[in-house]
């Protein structure tokens, strides 16, 4: 209940503020505000997906990120698809599946990073490599080595690496692609 008063709080003076704007005359802060809302909105939608069955079945199957065995190893599966599709936290998506918790069984897997990689490739596929969740103090703290393809359809590829062959990082170089 807290965080649905919090978001609508926040979204109340989000509007208060393209208000002000509006008033001021500040072409420049209006679309700013205003692409800031259709986020938010989209982010709502994206969440509003429900979690595939497979992915609550297999919860504990899937919950933890790994490294890949092979160079690459596919790691496709429904739980971690639909966090890519969602932009679900951790924390959040642990909560929602009704998850263990992280102190006693390890991080959870999820695509909401920060320092990841994302290349817009000319066929319109994206590719997002690595990046961390959260920082080092929380118990999903987590920093990755894989490499996730989103192409133009929607269609996710998640490709894990062993550490030696590709060590975990965040804030990769970000490379032009063909």
């Amino acid at each position: 209940m807290g965080s649905i008063v919090s978001r609508c709080l926040w979204r109340c003076f989000v509007r208060f503020l393209r208000r002000q704007a509006m008033q001021a005359g500040d072409k420049s802060k209006q679309d700013e505000i205003s692409q800031f809302l259709a986020e938010e909105d989209a982010a709502e939608r994206r969440k509003a997906e429900p979690p595939p069955e497979e992915a609550v079945r297999d919860l504990a199957l899937w919950r933890s990120p790994r490294a890949g065995a092979l160079n690459p190893t596919r790691q496709d599966n429904p739980l971690w698809h639909w966090m890519v599709r969602t932009r679900w936290s951790a924390y959040g998506a642990n909560e929602l599946l009704r998850g263990p918790s992280p102190f006693a069984q390890g991080p959870m897997w999820c695509f909401a990073r920060y320092g990841k990689s994302e290349t817009v490739l000319a066929d319109g596929r994206v590719v997002h490599i690595g990046g961390e969740h959260e920082d080092s103090c929380d118990p999903d703290f987590f920093i990755y080595n894989d490499v996730i393809v989103i192409d133009a359809n929607g269609g996710i590829a998640i490709h894990g690496y062993p550490d030696d062959a590709f060590p975990p990082h965040r804030f990769p170089q970000r490379h032009a692609g063909g």
